[in-house]
């Protein structure tokens, strides 16, 4: 059994801190399968790659795992288990910065991605009522759950692509986008959203990007400490 105040206290905390990480790694997964199947529907347009969804989840899960094993740990007061928990803890906490490099590198690169994919996928959009190829349907869908108009807002539209030099645009500017519906276009006046769909995803990417190398950094560091706690718990057992 633990004797002594401070290594009770030790015992709280790392069990505390595991208790945290076992619901954000279950968190971590989620955010990482949402990405991963919110990518699925612009694939068309942009070359998201599935590997750093995957990364996430994987993190999520293993994060998850361990956290769970560390707080038995800790209530059962395993020596064992202790010190195998502190051992794959370090070495998950070093093989964290795998996963942000990977993100660094391509939160350097997505404007230039943005910038080749994104405007070639729009350029390629034709009105085909009542169908439409997969890349007008994806862009479809990303007017309309982005909140945007065109490449770099609405009067795009107008000046790249003559189905629309009548100064319209897809009717997914103002209108949500559904099998049923054979609307091809609309006004300018009636368009509700103005901002470029450039400018919204690459907000959304880079949000994504910078919270994951965030938590990720913050989650390794975390480790190295909670798996210090755990070798001082398992040599005091």
């Amino acid at each position: 059994m633990v004797k002594g105040c401070s290594n009770s206290c030790i015992q709280v905390v790392l069990f505390t801190f595991n208790f945290i990480f076992v619901c954000l790694g279950a968190a971590i997964s989620g955010l990482g399968v949402y990405f991963l199947v919110k990518s699925m529907d612009f694939k068309q347009i942009i070359d998201t790659p599935d590997s750093g969804a995957i990364i996430v989840i994987l993190t999520g899960v293993a994060v998850f795992v361990i956290s769970f094993f560390g707080c038995f740990g800790a209530i059962k007061e395993s020596s064992c288990m202790l010190r195998m928990y502190c051992f794959t803890v370090g070495i998950l906490a070093i093989l964290l910065i795998i996963p942000v490099i990977i993100f660094i590198i391509y939160n350097v690169k997505i404007d230039d991605v943005l910038e080749k994919q994104l405007k070639t996928a729009f350029n390629e959009y034709r009105i085909n009522s009542p169908q439409k190829n997969s890349v007008s349907a994806a862009i479809d869908s990303l007017q309309w759950s982005f909140k945007c108009c065109g490449y770099n807002g609405p009067t795009w539209w107008a000046a790249n692509l003559p189905e629309f030099s009548d100064q319209t645009v897809p009717a997914s500017c103002c209108v949500e986008p559904t099998a049923s519906s054979f609307q091809a276009k609309c006004r300018l006046d009636q368009v509700q959203n103005t901002q470029g769909c450039d400018t919204e995803l690459r907000k959304m990417l880079k949000l994504f990007l910078n919270v994951m190398i965030a938590v990720l950094l913050i989650i390794g560091l975390t480790l190295l400490v909670a798996a210090c706690f755990a070798c001082v718990l398992a040599n005091a057992v």
